[in-house]
């Protein structure tokens, strides 16, 4: 947290909403998963509109894919996952994320399948019919569909499988969305979920959509935060959000990029109709743009919170808004659990005085959030928190709110 926060609280700051919290030594497929199976087995995690996935079903189902991998990749070997923003996508990237092998995710299979083959990667994607020239370039290949269809047909009784005993400090999900791969483990993915979870502070029981990807780290992000909080994750493909699909799902919050939502909501955009789609809030990823016009624009229209969150594939979120105020001009107060550190843009050493003394400063995180390391490095797995130096260029005003400035 900036140092205003830390010395003199902002009265923007939340009620109720812890500054800093201890990362529990469970991993996600405890919080969001076995949780649940135990406490609420007949309640619905996810579904699509059509299919449903109850408690129990997403447990074993889980355990069945990430079998499925582990009997299917070689020890040692790197899964690479690009897939689509589906119920099948969802079910993949769970199962590959409690198995034991490390998993990259790319959004793209073009970025998939153009990354160096020296570390032992296999591909599993349902897109493969214009990648066919390629796919010689890999070690082993496998199909989303085969795989799914091939599963176990593990008994849901059965105690001789369990999960795999999976080190929550060790390399687990890379995301090649960044020129290098930033590496991450499970501790690290609980992070994120929780601090933007704790944030938003959501008391309600309404499903959630998404329309990110979860082979990125806002999608990932998105559905491990709701699968601890219980709620019924809606993934959905940005080209298929309407008010008409957000209705009919009777959601309470909503996943997307900035872009798509400008799309969906505002009047200027292609599909703006001027309808409310009864929305609690709207959670808008603005890593690439960021515009305040925009935001106040799509609140007005829903007549509900768009809430900003601001992150990098290296830190997971870090800066958030929240629906007890909003500035539009800011990008928010740092999340829980991170704290950010003014740092000189020429020599890149830190600033010795308080962020609304500095006119213009990189921000540095100090976070459990922060990755182990990027690819090709030693990773520093057994940090608990980890200093990483941004390019992001930020200012700030006396009451603590962070302002993007480049």
């Amino acid at each position: 947290m900036p140092k205003t926060i830390a010395i003199t609280p902002s009265h923007y700051w939340p009620r109720g909403i812890p500054r800093t919290f201890g990362i529990p030594r469970l991993p996600i497929r405890e919080l969001g998963i076995e949780r649940w199976n135990r406490q609420s087995p007949k309640s619905v995690l996810l579904s699509d509109g059509t299919s449903q996935i109850t408690a129990t079903e997403l447990a074993t189902r889980v355990k069945e894919i990430a079998a499925a991998l582990e009997a299917s990749v070689p020890e040692g070997s790197n899964l690479i996952i690009s897939t689509t923003t589906t119920l099948e996508g969802v079910l993949l990237t769970l199962g590959a994320l409690v198995s034991r092998r490390a998993t990259i995710l790319y959004p793209s299979i073009d970025q998939a399948f153009n990354q160096p083959r020296d570390y032992g990667a296999c591909i599993v994607t349902r897109d493969l019919e214009k990648k066919a020239s390629k796919v010689g370039l890999l070690e082993k290949v496998l199909y989303l569909d085969d795989l799914l269809s091939s599963r176990s047909n593990l008994d849901p009784t059965d105690t001789n499988y369990n999960y795999p005993n999976v080190d929550a400090f060790a390399p687990s999900v890379g995301f090649g969305e960044h020129p290098r791969i930033a590496w991450h483990s499970d501790r690290n993915i609980l992070s994120h979920a929780l601090s933007l979870r704790l944030f938003i502070g959501d008391k309600s029981t309404g499903p959630v959509i998404s329309a990110l990807s979860p082979c990125t780290w806002q999608g990932l992000m998105a559905l491990t935060s709701t699968l601890i909080s219980g709620h019924t994750f809606i993934p959905t493909d940005s080209t298929q959000l309407s008010i008409e699909t957000l209705t009919a799902f009777k959601s309470q919050w909503l996943f997307c990029t900035s872009q798509d939502a400008v799309s969906l909501f505002t009047p200027a955009g292609k599909r703006g109709k001027g309808e409310t789609a009864g929305l609690a809030g709207i959670l808008v990823d603005v890593g690439e743009s960021f515009d305040p016009s925009a935001i106040r624009a799509i609140t007005k229209s829903q007549q509900c919170p768009t809430l900003s969150f601001f992150g990098t594939p290296e830190t997971g979120p870090i800066i958030g808004s929240h629906p007890s105020w909003y500035i539009a001009e800011s990008v928010g107060l740092p999340l829980p659990n991170v704290h950010m550190i003014p740092t000189d843009p020429r020599t890149k050493a830190p600033i010795g005085s308080l962020w609304e003394l500095v006119e213009a400063a990189l921000i540095a995180v100090w976070s459990p959030s922060v990755m182990l390391g990027y690819q090709g490095e030693q990773l520093h797995t057994r940090d608990h928190a980890k200093q990483f130096l941004t390019n992001i260029l930020a200012g700030s005003d006396p009451n603590g709110m962070l302002y993007l400035l480049d």
